[in-house]
């Protein structure tokens, strides 16, 4: 995850930084060693999410992590078939991540946001009781969300490459994954 870099004015008032530049060269991201503390903010945009498919966000923890929780923005505002999970990919195949994927609700709220463009961001969130474990420096995808409709999912740093066939989904199975490059959107992940 990324931090916030702050300054602080003659008052004392602490002000976010949304840009930074070294003579004329803009900076997209500022790392503190090997650790990204600061992305440059972007205007958001929706990305279709087609029915039928599971889009994936992937994420590489830089240590050794517990997953509380983590969060993605859809328009969906109600969860009637909800799905989540973490995989890692191998060859061809999304394998889940022990205690990660779920079907069903259980665990996951909704929360309803800022309207951006067209539709209203709904904060969508997987609570773990029992946490999933992350290897750092291994790649995780992760999906929340309803299945079996047509979504928007608003753009973010993370990027989704592609995407599973949501009516395969398993608890404990793997599924097959398609390679595509979707872009990048939103995804929080809260380690424990």
């Amino acid at each position: 995850m990324t931090a916030s870099l702050v300054y602080v004015d003659g008052s004392g008032v602490q002000h976010s930084v949304s840009n930074l530049a070294l003579g004329s060269s803009v900076a997209k991201s500022v790392y503190l060693g090997s650790t990204k503390v600061w992305t440059a903010p972007t205007t958001s945009t929706w990305i279709k999410m087609t029915s039928g498919n599971t889009y994936v966000a992937a994420y590489k923890p830089a240590t050794n992590i517990s997953v509380s929780s983590f969060s993605r923005i859809s328009n969906i505002a109600t969860l009637n078939n909800g799905v989540c999970g973490i995989w890692t990919l191998s060859g061809g195949n999304l394998i889940p991540v022990t205690n990660a994927c779920f079907s069903g609700t259980t665990g996951i709220t909704v929360t309803a946001g800022a309207t951006t463009g067209t539709y209203q961001q709904q904060l969508i969130t997987k609570t773990y009781t029992t946490k999933p474990a992350l290897i750092a420096g291994t790649t995780y995808y992760f999906y929340v969300g309803e299945r079996y409709v047509d979504q928007y999912t608003l753009s973010g740093t993370c990027d989704c490459p592609g995407y599973a066939p949501d009516w395969a989904f398993s608890a404990s199975a793997s599924m097959s994954f398609t390679a595509s490059d979707i872009g990048n959107i939103y995804l929080n992940v809260v380690s424990a």
